[in-house]
């Protein structure tokens, strides 16, 4: 169950990251 937490809160933050890019772009 941890590993499944660390994974999607890994994901979480690639998401983040590439929302803070398009945002900073636009």
């Amino acid at each position: 169950e941890k590993k499944f937490l660390s994974h999607l809160f890994e994901i979480h933050r690639l998401v983040i990251g590439d929302v803070s890019k398009i945002a900073s772009i636009r």
